[in-house]
C-alpha cells in the first residue's frame, strides 16, 4: 500500500484510535446492557480469530491470540460474577468488568503494536477489521465507570505506525457482523465473514 492509498484509507474509515469522551452512539436500535457485552464476547472472539487466520494465511505468524482470547474469557467471568452478586457487591464488581474490559483492549493494542505489515495489502483490512471490534467494545466502555486502576486509555493502539481512530458506539450484533463483513468484501477475504 503506498502513501496516497494509505491516506486515502485512513481519511474514509477515520483510521487514528481516538476515543472520544461522552456518550456512546447507539445505531441498529441497540441499548446498552452488561448482558449485550456478554451476548457479544463470542462474537468478539470469532472476529479476533479472523483477523489471526487472515494473517496465518499470509504467512505471518504473530503473538497474542491465546492472551487476547484468555482476556474475552475474563471479561465473561467477570460479567457473569457481577450479574450474580448480591446488590451491596454490584458497584465494586462494575468497576472490576471495567477493568476487564480495558484489558481486552489493551491487549488488542498490544497485538496491533507487534504488527509489521510495511506496506503489505493487508493493511487496510487489518486496520478496518480492528477498528470494527474496537468501536464496539468502546462503546461498552464509556457505559461503564472508569477503573480507578485504569483511569484513561494507557496508550493509544497504533498499526504501522499511524494512531487508530475509534469512535465508540454500542450497535446490535447483526449491524456489527455487517460492518465486519463489509469490510471483508471491500478487501476480498469472504472467508472470514461472520455469520
Amino acid at each position: 500500500m503506498d502513501r496516497r492509498t494509505w491516506l486515502k484509507f485512513t481519511s474514509a474509515s477515520a483510521a487514528s484510535l481516538t476515543f472520544t469522551s461522552g456518550a456512546a452512539l447507539f445505531t441498529g436500535g441497540c441499548a446498552f446492557s452488561i448482558s449485550s457485552i456478554l451476548e457479544y464476547i463470542p462474537v468478539g472472539v470469532n472476529a479476533i480469530k479472523g483477523v489471526f487466520n487472515v494473517l496465518a494465511s499470509a504467512g505471518i505468524t504473530v503473538p497474542g491470540l491465546n492472551i487476547i482470547l484468555a482476556a474475552f474469557a475474563a471479561l465473561s467471568g467477570g460479567i457473569s460474577e457481577w450479574q450474580n452478586a448480591p446488590a451491596a457487591q454490584k458497584a465494586t464488581l462494575l468497576e472490576k468488568v471495567s477493568l476487564l474490559l480495558q484489558d481486552v483492549i489493551d491487549n488488542i493494542g498490544t497485538f496491533l503494536a507487534s504488527l509489521t505489515l510495511g506496506a503489505s495489502p493487508l493493511l487496510a483490512l487489518i486496520t478496518g477489521l480492528v477498528t470494527v471490534i474496537l468501536n464496539i467494545l468502546a462503546g461498552f466502555a464509556t457505559h461503564l465507570p472508569p477503573s480507578p486502576a485504569v483511569g484513561r486509555l494507557k496508550h493509544i493502539p497504533m498499526i504501522a505506525g499511524h494512531p487508530l481512530t475509534v469512535v465508540p458506539k454500542v450497535v446490535s450484533i447483526k449491524t456489527f457482523k455487517s460492518q465486519w463483513n463489509t469490510v471483508c468484501t471491500q478487501y476480498a477475504h469472504p472467508e472470514i465473514e461472520l455469520n
